[in-house]
């Protein structure tokens, strides 16, 4: 077993202590011993334990407060408790106050190296799972948005503001390729809604039709090929945020629908005479000039205004000044090292080239 770490053993029979620290010693653990409930929490205040074997009937306190404590100062803490025959019951109301297993006196060695080295595998995968997570949400705020100009600067800074205000909706608008979702991403994985649901949806990819089967759901029958019902992504994103890309697209009669659900948080799903609520925040993304779309009668103006409460306006690569040469610099070395090639750098003549061009498709 290659497992390291800090293992805190709390009993007052002195031969419990000796046997656990003689068993555990054979690996690469740091042991703390201590004999009553007071000084075994004194510890864990002082020093990040992995492991804990925990006696029940202990001097000072029973196993179970200490239990409790433990989980409110550590919560990841692994717990195994040590129990006579007599004790059992009381081995499994401490499993379901959270303690990772329970082993019975008195016990072999091979049982201690079997649980220990089960609980450190759990734990293990535990904190890989979280930094995996963690690496997730990452890659989804701030992080993702690659640029140390003043006009990304600024963006950057209206994020993280608009997170703060989880249920009032958002418009971004710029260029095709300027960062709007990663921007709605960031909005919502910073917000408090970030455990819930991102969904997104293209307005400008589905037929009309369609689309409105997506956004609402439907029920069995309420078409030709509807054979059971389905949830549409209101529903899925109950609780998170829906991002609204290419929002100028959508028809007129899809727009109305939208609106009466940014209005009274409620929907009815194809082939339905019933409501549902939903708690979902909108944020929607456009290329287009809304304003113009409403002059045209493509778009409504009070749909607009329930969307544009707040406002990022992404800008374009070609008035982001050396961000250029920042994403150039990470795709060069995100492709030489997928691709397995040394390439150091680029040519000051080939920056220079791409901080002159426009960029029309922008990233």
């Amino acid at each position: 077993m290659n497992n390291s770490g800090n293992i805190l053993i709390v009993d007052d029979e002195e031969f419990i202590q000796l046997n656990l620290k003689n068993i555990l010693s054979e690996e690469n653990f740091n042991i703390f011993v201590e004999n009553n409930g007071k000084s075994a929490l004194s510890i864990i205040e002082q020093e990040q334990i992995d492991l804990a074997f925990l006696d029940l009937n202990l001097p000072d306190m029973h196993g179970l407060e200490v239990l409790k404590r433990i989980k409110q100062v550590q919560p990841e803490m692994l717990v195994i408790i040590m129990t006579g025959y007599a004790s059992v019951e009381s081995a499994v109301d401490a499993i379901k106050l959270g303690a990772y297993d329970y082993i019975k006196k008195p016990f072999k060695a091979d049982a201690i190296k079997l649980i220990t080295k089960l609980g450190f595998d759990a734990l293990n995968l535990k904190r890989k799972v979280k930094q995996l997570e963690d690496e997730r949400h990452k890659g989804k705020t701030l992080d993702s948005i690659l640029g140390n100009s003043e006009a990304i600067n600024e963006v950057k800074e209206q994020i993280k503001e608009y997170a703060k205000y989880e249920t009032e909706t958002v418009l971004i608008t710029g260029e095709s390729g300027s960062g709007k979702e990663l921007a709605g991403m960031a909005i919502h994985y910073l917000s408090p809604r970030a455990d819930k649901e991102f969904v997104e949806i293209n307005c400008a990819s589905i037929p009309d039709n369609l689309l409105e089967s997506e956004l609402f759901g439907y029920e069995k029958g309420a078409f030709t090929d509807a054979s059971k019902a389905k949830e549409g992504l209101f529903e899925k994103a109950n609780g998170g945020t829906l991002f609204l890309d290419e929002i100028g697209e959508m028809s007129l009669p899809l727009q109305a629908k939208l609106l009466r659900v940014l209005e009274n948080k409620r929907f009815r799903r194809l082939g339905s005479t019933k409501d549902k609520e939903v708690n979902v925040r909108v944020i929607a993304a456009t290329n287009k000039d809304l304003i113009k779309a409403i002059e045209a009668g493509e778009f409504r103006q009070d749909l607009y205004f329930r969307l544009d409460v707040l406002r990022i306006s992404m800008p374009p690569l070609r008035k982001r000044g050396n961000d250029v040469e920042l994403l150039a610099n990470y795709f060069l070395h995100y492709f030489a090292t997928k691709f397995g090639k040394n390439i150091q750098g680029f040519h000051q003549s080939a920056l220079d080239t791409m901080k002159r061009y426009d960029w029309p498709g922008n990233v």
